[in-house]
C-alpha cells in the first residue's frame, strides 16, 4: 500500500499539470485524458490510457471512474473524479476548479511535513523511552544473570515482566493513538 501510494504521490500532480495545460491550450477533456496516458508515466498513466479507451468506446462514465476508484483509493483522486464527471455532466470551468484543486493538495503536503516535522521530536522521544526497558533487558542478561533468569523463569518473576511489556505496550499504543488522532 505504501508503495503504491508513494507512487500516486509522485504522478499525480503531473497528471493534474498535464490536464490543467491541456485545458488552458483549448483541449477538450476527453484530449486531456488521453494525454494523461500518453505523456504520465507509470501505473497511472496506464491507469488514464484504460479510462480513455473506456470512454471513448462509450462505457457508463459513473462505471468507469468507479472502477478506477477501487485501484486508487486516495481522496485526491476521489476530488479529481467528481469534478472530471461534474465537467462532463453539466460543463463549467474545468481549468478554475482544476488549478484549485492542484493548489489544495500541494497545500496539504505542506501541512502533512510540518505536521511530521512537529511531531518528530515527541515520536522520536517515544522511540527511545520504548527502547529502555529492551536495553535494561540486555544489561541485567549480562550484568545480574541471577534476576534474569527470576524474571523469566520463576512465575512471580514472569509477572513482573509481563506487566513491564503490557504496559510498554499499553504507552506505545496510547502514544500512536494519539499521532494518528493529531493528523
Amino acid at each position: 500500500k505504501r508503495a503504491n501510494r508513494k507512487v500516486f504521490e509522485e504522478s499525480f500532480p503531473e497528471v493534474i499539470q498535464v490536464v490543467n495545460s491541456a485545458i488552458s491550450a483549448g483541449i477538450g477533456l476527453m484530449q486531456a485524458l488521453e494525454r494523461c496516458g500518453d505523456n504520465v508515466q507509470g501505473p497511472l498513466g496506464h491507469e488514464f490510457k484504460k479510462i480513455y479507451q473506456r470512454l471513448s468506446i462509450g462505457e457508463d462514465v459513473d462505471y468507469v471512474f468507479e472502477e478506477s476508484y477501487k485501484r486508487y483509493k486516495y481522496k485526491e483522486f476521489y476530488y479529481f473524479i467528481i469534478i472530471i464527471k461534474l465537467n462532463l455532466s453539466r460543463g463549467g470551468q474545468l481549468k478554475e476548479v482544476i488549478s484549485r484543486l492542484s493548489r489544495v493538495i500541494a497545500d496539504s503536503k505542506k501541512m502533512e511535513k510540518r505536521k511530521k516535522a512537529l511531531t518528530s521530536e515527541a515520536r522520536m522521544s517515544a522511540m527511545i523511552v520504548s527502547c529502555f526497558p529492551i536495553g535494561f533487558m540486555i544489561f541485567m542478561r549480562f550484568s545480574m544473570p541471577e534476576d534474569f533468569h527470576f524474571l523469566l523463569n520463576d512465575p512471580s518473576g514472569r509477572l513482573v515482566f509481563f506487566y513491564v511489556v503490557g504496559s510498554e505496550l499499553l504507552g506505545l499504543l496510547i502514544i500512536w493513538w494519539l499521532m494518528r488522532r493529531a493528523s
